[in-house]
């Protein structure tokens, strides 16, 4: 496992239970991700958690543009009130028609999804933190809550 960014604010150990955050959204996209963790813990394939923080862009709003942005590529919702979560599986580096690394490719379709929303272009701030995994090396949910605890706050 790979640890990236240092900069997001502590998740609680039972971030799984969306409860605390009050937002049944993350129930969800906990649930997808689990039972993807789940389903995948049996081969070797790259993955990456991004969680992206959008201090300038109400929740809802960032949510709506993620999911727009991003859903096509893998989960993606709701981790906590102001953080959102997404999922990518497969390879880490970026192609060679790619500019720049996926990280980047995230943050750039992420504010073209805001701006789709009506986000005006100085608003659109987005802040990521990854968590580099292999399929294999992860059962589900609760074995990430530990790693996820380490990340904080992405600065902009």
């Amino acid at each position: 496992m790979t640890l990236h960014s240092t900069n997001l604010p502590p998740i609680p150990a039972d971030w799984h239970d969306s409860s605390q955050f009050g937002d049944p959204e993350s129930s969800d996209f906990v649930s997808e991700l689990d039972h993807t963790l789940r389903a995948l813990s049996r081969v070797r394939v790259p993955m990456t958690l991004y969680v992206v923080h959008t201090p300038r862009t109400p929740h809802r709003i960032a949510l709506a543009s993620a999911k727009s942005a991003l859903e096509r590529l893998g989960p993606v919702g709701s981790l906590a009130e102001g953080v959102i979560g997404f999922l990518f599986i497969g390879p880490r580096t970026p192609s060679p028609r790619s500019r720049g690394n996926f990280g980047d490719v995230i943050a750039r379709r992420l504010c073209s999804a805001m701006r789709d929303h009506g986000v005006d272009s100085a608003a659109c701030a987005v802040a990521l933190a990854a968590l580099n995994l292999w399929s294999d090396e992860v059962a589900g949910v609760e074995a990430l809550a530990g790693d996820l605890m380490h990340l904080a706050r992405p600065q902009i």
